[in-house]
């Protein structure tokens, strides 16, 4: 079992259908603030997954990760990423960025680096740290998000929220079992769920991903 870090994520209450483009915005960064930070570790590495198809991605342990949540490895390089939910109004300036730069490359011997927030960065702190990192704003996070539907399909000139994903966050906390691996009578499928596991995917959302981009006719 892996335990929750948010209570119910409640996805009910809100208008998820026909969206326009503002609403699709406004309601995919607040489903980002919504979730559990350890949840939103796993949404910045389905992004990251989606957004720069590294060659492996794993998150790190929540606890003691050395101010690096996630890595990917890209073409021979080593990616160190961050991932912190701020409010819009809490800008993330360079103390926080510095820290993070010291972690990746003096620390540890990373080759580049990734700083996500649901927010923005302060001019000083972007300006301070642009020749060594990529910084991605919430703006820049949800146009990654709508450009590769995840969290959210495209409905003509509109967009509906997927649900089903981020209900999924509130499953976190529950054993998975046959029942919920798609076709777990195939053998072949069990496997690719235990290898999805074993590569760092221990999230239900990203597993389910996993096995829908490694197994044939998989629907969620």
């Amino acid at each position: 079992k892996v335990a929750s870090s948010v209570e119910e994520l409640d996805v009910s209450n809100r208008k998820t259908e026909n969206l326009d483009l503002d609403q699709a915005r406004t309601c995919l960064i607040e489903l980002s603030m919504d979730i559990g930070k350890r949840d939103f570790e796993v949404l910045s590495k389905i992004v990251i997954d989606e957004y720069k198809n590294p060659d492996s991605s794993t998150l790190r342990k929540f606890i003691n990760d050395k101010g690096i949540d996630l890595e990917f490895v890209k073409d021979g390089d080593k990616f160190a990423v961050q991932a912190k939910q701020k409010k819009q109004s809490n800008t993330v300036g360079i103390k926080f960025l510095h820290e993070f730069v010291g972690s990746a490359f003096a620390i540890e011997d990373f080759d580049d680096g990734f700083y996500i927030t649901t927010s923005s960065y302060t001019k000083n702190g972007k300006d301070r740290v642009e020749d060594e990192l990529e910084l991605i704003n919430g703006e820049e996070l949800v146009s990654i998000m709508i450009n590769n539907e995840i969290g959210i399909d495209k409905n003509g000139d509109n967009f509906d929220i997927d649900v089903e994903f981020w209900e999924n966050f509130n499953s976190n906390n529950a054993e998975i079992n046959t029942s919920n691996i798609p076709q777990a009578n195939r053998i072949s499928v069990v496997e690719k769920c235990i290898l999805a596991v074993s590569e760092g995917y221990h999230y239900r959302p990203e597993i389910l991903s996993y096995l829908t981009n490694n197994t044939n006719n998989i629907s969620s």
